[in-house]
């Protein structure tokens, strides 16, 4: 099988390909056919021969090398071969989209655990800040009322937090 990672062969490279000696008639008397078709196997379908092909095309002698390079290429087995080569591409083009996203991703994550952070901090601030007017207005009012608790949807927007404050301090004579 070919190696799927690599640019397979096709047809407009294939046929000016002159590293092979042509197969026939002309063949030099040292040329080897059998290592020729193989080298054509390898280079167009990416394996070895099968026994039977490599003999059938052995047992040829009018078939020149250009011939069995056409055949190799117009074959289904070599049509597979770049229908998977386009397939393995564009995979890699998505795997490659994906991992910018899985960046971005990590990324808008670690800018909200910062936000998180920061928040926590501010609310851990604010409640030090509600404990100590707790306390001061304990110690400079009479125990006539004490400071209610708020209800936990007060804390679920902004303008919730807001009107809780300015209560507060309303009842602790600090705004009119």
């Amino acid at each position: 099988m070919a190696d799927i990672f690599q640019k397979p062969q096709t047809a407009g490279n294939m046929f000016n390909n002159s590293n092979l000696p042509p197969i026939g008639g002309g063949l030099p008397p040292k040329v080897n056919k059998n290592q020729i078709i193989t080298n054509l196997y390898k280079t167009v379908l990416g394996r070895d021969p099968d026994p039977n092909a490599l003999m059938y095309y052995i047992s040829q002698t009018e078939i020149d090398e250009n011939v069995i390079r056409k055949q190799m290429v117009e074959s289904e087995e070599h049509k597979k071969i770049l229908e998977e080569y386009k397939k393995i591409t564009a995979l890699k083009k998505e795997i490659e989209n994906l991992k910018k996203n899985i960046e971005l991703t990590e990324k808008r994550v670690d800018d909200k655990q910062k936000e998180i952070k920061e928040l926590d901090t501010i609310l851990s601030h604010k409640s030090q800040e509600i404990s100590r007017i707790r306390e001061e207005s304990q110690q400079h009012t009479a125990p006539a009322t004490s400071i209610p608790q708020p209800p936990l949807e007060i804390f679920s927007s902004e303008n919730g937090i807001a009107k809780f404050f300015r209560k507060m301090l309303k009842m602790l004579h600090l705004v009119d």
